[in-house]
């Protein structure tokens, strides 16, 4: 098979896994949101936020120096797999027993620190699993880690509807993650071995270089966290618990669709840094403008829908208690798309090397966030937590454009631009004039007309 027809048979594999795994994600949401109601699920955003913070710290950005390591032919798989696995599960053990500890100084409910408690050994499976899904990127196989996914997606969402049946509270809830992430880990591991023979790796002098490279983006996922994940947790000291279940709700359909654009460029950043080294520059500027222009055919239309049928998107994901996410996900749903070109320009970053030329934009951006945060969130809740958020991804996004083409000198073309926009103004009208009819059916249509006139423009 060529590599660009295993290209396309990924994303396929990749996007069509990810609707399914989205759709089951999304009633796994209506089943919590319902049997919760906006308090609990507050609570459950809660734990999810805190124990996420220690994720990303997790990472050291071993994930994508693993995915340049094994796109390097002069590098030998099986010690760079052994060696940063062995990292990531020296750390995974450290941050993921701090946790637990430190969620105790937080002013939030008993059941809130126990779930962190449980939430920390879900995670603690999540980030091993993650690391070596760059051996899967590698080899072009992501639709082996597509099939893990929805397996324990359905697993979380058996154990949801034994909660929902016997009326079980927050703890069994967050134990469906640890299921869910049980399955996926022990999938994840058992295949990646099926590519080389990992074991446990203490080259220390490997450790060194592998840090040299990870600490940039290991601190630059850092300042990311902060304006990513900080406004929930100020949200949640600032505010009730319902209104940060109002917002966790919203949130999480951000970071379903969110995941979309870094699955798809963990795909295409070996080859982006395969043109570049070997200075095959015309090969790196086509990759470059197909991914912009795949973007653009994603987000346009995704904005046009989603700012006219928020209200009942939200209604029909959470149910009526939560009407009140549907004004919040109109302006989540912009920072949504940012997100897509925000993450395209910084895998150019990554591709080029130029990571440490970020830093102190990183810097700017999270202080940015925090000031924001701490300032409007305590007067103006989710509103400003959302509204905040838009503008520090809007922000991270033209000083990632602005670093990506000092350094690479690559520009963009928007020759496709006018004909997304166009099929999107005309799905706009259909669900304009259509609006009463149900929302899944008008989605389902909206959709089909969309891609229709993009053909024939």
């Amino acid at each position: 098979m060529s590599l660009t027809k295993k290209i396309a048979y990924n994303t396929l594999m990749q996007f069509s896994g990810k609707i399914l795994s989205t759709i089951i994600g999304v009633v796994i949401v209506g089943l919590i949101t319902r049997h919760l109601g906006q308090a609990g699920y507050g609570q459950y955003t809660t734990v999810l936020a805190f124990v996420q913070f220690f994720a990303v710290i997790v990472d050291l950005g071993l994930y994508l120096v693993l995915i340049q390591e094994i796109s390097d032919p002069k590098v030998d798989e099986k010690q760079a797999v052994s060696n940063i696995f062995t990292i990531k599960l020296l750390s995974a053990l450290i941050f993921f027993v701090l946790a637990p500890i430190i969620v105790l100084a937080f002013p939030y409910a008993a059941i809130v620190k126990q779930g962190v408690i449980l939430m920390s050994a879900s995670f603690f499976l999540f980030t091993l699993a993650q690391v070596l899904v760059a051996l899967f990127q590698k080899h072009l196989n992501m639709d082996r880690i597509i099939g893990a996914e929805v397996l324990g997606r359905l697993a979380f969402l058996v154990t949801v509807v034994f909660v929902v049946v016997f009326n079980k509270g927050l703890l069994f809830v967050i134990l469906g993650n640890v299921v869910f992430n049980i399955i996926y880990f022990g999938i994840v591991f058992i295949l990646a071995r099926g590519y080389t023979k990992f074991s446990f790796g203490f080259d220390f002098v490997y450790w060194k270089k592998i840090w040299y490279r990870a600490w940039p983006i290991a601190l630059t996922s850092l300042l990311t966290l902060v304006y990513f994940k900080a406004d929930t947790l100020i949200l949640s000291i600032y505010q009730s618990e319902s209104e940060v279940g109002i917002y966790g709700a919203t949130y999480k359909v951000l970071e379903i669709i969110g995941t979309f654009p870094h699955m798809f460029l963990g795909l295409i950043l070996p080859i982006l840094t395969a043109a570049y080294v070997t200075k095959n520059i015309e090969r790196f500027k086509r990759v470059y403008q197909k991914v912009f222009d795949f973007f653009l055919i994603i987000t346009i239309p995704l904005l046009v829908g989603t700012s006219l049928l928020a209200d009942r998107i939200m209604v029909l994901i959470a149910g009526e208690d939560f009407l009140a996410s549907g004004g919040v996900l109109k302006i989540l749903i912009w920072a949504t798309a940012i997100i897509f070109f925000a993450s395209l320009f910084g895998y150019i970053i990554l591709a080029i090397d130029k990571q440490k030329k970020m830093i102190p934009y990183y810097i700017i951006t999270a202080a940015t966030s925090l000031i924001l945060y701490f300032w409007l969130i305590p007067k103006y809740s989710y509103w400003a937590a959302a509204g905040a958020t838009l503008f520090v991804e809007a922000l991270y996004m033209i000083f990632a454009f602005y670093i990506s083409y000092k350094y690479s000198r690559i520009g963009l073309n928007l020759k496709i631009f006018g004909k997304v926009l166009s099929a999107s103004a005309i799905m706009g009208l259909f669900i304009y004039f259509f609006f009463h009819w149900h929302v899944i059916i008008l989605l389902i249509l909206a959709v089909i007309i969309y891609f229709l006139f993009l053909y024939l423009f």
